[in-house]
């Protein structure tokens, strides 16, 4: 079990999350946690899972920004990262 402390940052406040941990969850800086309060007496911090089909629709959209785009394989890319997380092709 790790140890963290609640600090201020300007006029918010935060807990740093040691080094140690976030190798270990595979977290980086500017990655999105999702925070759960639920719970009396408990604050969950989870991962979320990175699904291959999106992390690839993701590859494929960022050649844009390199002039590059693949319009048929980034339609593909879509349409399977739509049918995993809905189970349903666009339309």
């Amino acid at each position: 079990m790790h140890t963290a402390t609640v600090s201020k940052w300007g006029n918010s406040q935060g807990v740093r999350l040691p080094s140690e941990v976030l190798r270990q969850k595979n977290i980086s800086v500017g990655d999105e946690v999702y925070i759960d309060t639920s719970q009396p007496d408990k604050i969950i911090i989870t991962v979320p899972k990175t699904d291959g089909k999106q992390l690839k629709a993701a590859g494929i959209l960022s050649r844009y920004a390199k002039g590059k785009p693949d319009l048929n394989a980034e339609r593909k890319a879509i349409e399977e990262a739509v049918v995993g997380k809905y189970g349903r092709r666009s339309k």
